[in-house]
């Protein structure tokens, strides 16, 4: 544990744990507007004007609807 390509280094672990981190990071997507769907696999990302719009669900679904 710790290493990182093979040279060993320190445990970093999160506040809150990894379930923390992840709280977090939702927090932040939603603090930007963005929405977080879960069990929704993402083929691509949908950009536009080279500003992320959407993306394509493995279902073939486009999110958001456009």
């Amino acid at each position: 544990m710790g290493d990182y390509d093979g040279i060993p280094g320190p445990v970093e672990l999160h506040k809150g744990g990894n379930g923390g981190f992840t709280q977090a990071l939702a927090r932040a997507v939603e603090g930007f507007g963005g929405r977080v769907r879960t069990g929704a696999g993402v083929e691509r990302v949908v950009y536009d004007d080279g500003r992320a719009t959407a993306v394509l669900l493995s279902t073939g679904r486009v999110w958001p609807r456009t």
